[in-house]
């Protein structure tokens, strides 16, 4: 009778085996359920345990993406700086093209180049037309905001890179 008893009980490791199973399918289950069906508590323990395991970050489709904000500027005469599009405010092209170049600057300083191409450098001089005529030599810098902690991108950091070579 013993022995019918034994074989009758479900062995130990197949109940925690259930139980973790059960655990997992509930904990889940808080994280996709809707907000207003799921307990603060459960919510955030369900958080907790699913997203470092599956939630879709950046890292899955892309590169992390820029913590630095940078943009070309274009020196006048009188000592004052203007965004390289600046004279181009209702162009969105226009924008996006001084967006691609300050990236482009970006990428050939962090390459270790002491200044950008003379490809960048012309098309930076074809987007200020007015002030190469006026002016012999064209100043340029990259401004960039590098935020200096990942999780507090609020706080950056400014420096400036001029692009020009000497007159």
């Amino acid at each position: 009778m013993d022995s019918d008893a034994s074989t009758a009980r479900t062995p130990r490791w197949q109940r925690w085996i259930f139980i973790a199973a059960l655990a997992h399918t509930l904990v889940l289950a808080a994280y996709v359920l809707p907000e207003a069906w799921v307990p603060v508590r459960a919510r955030a323990w369900s958080q907790a345990y699913a997203r470092p395991l599956w939630h879709q970050q950046w890292r899955l489709f892309a590169p992390d993406p820029r913590m630095t904000s940078a943009w070309v500027e274009v020196g006048l005469s009188d000592s004052a700086w203007r965004p390289l599009d600046a004279g181009f405010a209702d162009d969105p092209a226009m924008h996006r093209m001084a967006g691609s170049i300050a990236r482009y600057v970006e990428d050939e300083l962090d390459r270790g180049l002491p200044t950008p191409s003379p490809a960048i450098m012309q098309a930076m001089r074809a987007m200020v037309p007015d002030i190469v005529r006026d002016a012999p030599h064209v100043r340029f810098r990259l401004v960039r905001d590098r935020a200096v902690d990942p999780h507090h991108p609020e706080r950056r950091e400014r420096t400036i890179t001029y692009l020009d070579e000497a007159p």
